[in-house]
């Protein structure tokens, strides 16, 4: 979305669905097709970041798709230096 011109996110909290990343390829795999790959990568986008408990789901996923960290680089990127 585009407010004045800027982007623009709004927190849609009313989905059903935990998780921002698991949400996010949910609401894209409504809309397209996605590789297994693709799923993990937004699901896992916040790298280290999704919480101590899930270090183990995320260091697994990471060794068997490694542009898992890529995409929480250009996800850092984006949101810390680019400030989208």
């Amino acid at each position: 979305m585009v407010r004045d011109g800027k982007p623009h996110y709004e927190h849609r909290r009313d989905t059903g669905i935990p998780g921002h990343g698991t949400k996010s390829a949910v609401m894209a795999l409504s809309r397209m097709y996605l590789t297994d790959e693709e799923i993990r990568c937004i699901c896992w986008h916040m790298g280290a970041f999704t919480g101590k408990d899930l270090w183990g789901g995320y260091a697994e996923a990471v060794k068997k798709y490694p542009n898992i960290l890529w995409t929480h680089q250009a996800d850092m990127v984006a949101s810390n230096v680019n400030g989208i």
